[in-house]
């Protein structure tokens, strides 16, 4: 099970960063047979958008893409944004953890984030 990076942010990620996503990595193995999203950080953009990136961790034996794939933001638990995904850049490979941002409009907002105590998850 391996860390690895989509070609752009392997071009374009700083080393502060990179050695950020290999200490959250190290915190969150990676399930079997599961998809998972670990925490790294969130924020709202100059557009008024929700920027939360993750590490994907997917534990299944074969490659997971994002395809009208439906993610929720939860704070506390409780539903924040909801959004369907599809992105052809990221496809994790089988056991292996891959960094993204997933970015949630104002018009997906089902209440107002306060980002603090956040995950992304699947319904």
């Amino acid at each position: 099970m391996t860390l690895k990076f989509e070609e752009k942010w392997e071009r374009t990620i700083s080393e502060k960063d990179r050695m950020l996503f290999y200490e959250i990595y190290k915190q969150y193995p990676i399930k079997l047979h599961t998809v998972a999203f670990a925490p790294v950080r969130v924020a709202i953009n100059h557009r008024g958008s929700l920027l939360a990136t993750v590490l994907v961790l997917n534990g299944h034996d074969c490659e997971w893409k994002l395809n009208d794939t439906i993610l929720h933001y939860c704070e506390r638990g409780e539903l924040v944004a909801v959004h369907s995904f599809s992105h052809s850049s990221l496809v994790v490979p089988p056991r292996c953890a891959m960094p993204w941002t997933f970015i949630y409009n104002s018009n997906t907002f089902q209440k107002e984030p306060e980002l603090k105590h956040w995950e992304i998850k699947f319904l």
